[in-house]
């Protein structure tokens, strides 16, 4: 009632409805974005755990650039791109893969056909890191 400020609840009154949106919507924007950063953490984590068991226990292969320009992505107002790139196992079955994100810069002196080092997973080979090399233009 407004003229007892002391039985005041939100959502009563001529303008309840207003009162519950303006505490939902900040806390529904919260939760969105809660879920959101924490699916991004987990795909970081895991990237980062594949990189350090390819340094443990991957086997060393070339890997050969196959697109250089295969995903585009802004962070920070930056374009960051990833490459596709090809390998085989001893058994000479070929498998494919994608590099971390890098700076345009660095990604544009990649040319199909470059090779690079990776390093799999000889139980399942599918799983792959792309380490790059010295020189990306394959010269």
């Amino acid at each position: 009632m407004p003229s007892d400020p002391g039985n005041n609840v939100v959502g009563t009154g001529r303008y309840g409805l207003i009162g519950y949106l303006a505490f939902l919507i900040p806390i529904g924007a919260g939760l969105v974005l809660t879920l959101v950063g924490g699916r991004l953490f987990l795909i970081a984590r895991a990237q980062a755990n594949l990189g350090a068991r390819m340094l443990r226990l991957g086997v060393r292969a070339t890997g050969t650039v196959v697109n250089p320009k295969a995903a585009m992505a802004f962070f920070n107002g930056q374009p960051y791109e990833r490459l596709s790139y090809r390998y085989s196992d001893p058994s000479g079955k070929e498998w494919t893969g994608l590099s971390d994100w890098q700076p345009i810069a660095v990604a544009h002196l990649w040319k199909a056909g470059a090779s690079g080092h990776i390093r799999y997973d000889p139980a399942k080979p599918a799983d792959s890191y792309w380490f790059g090399a010295t020189d990306p233009a394959g010269s």
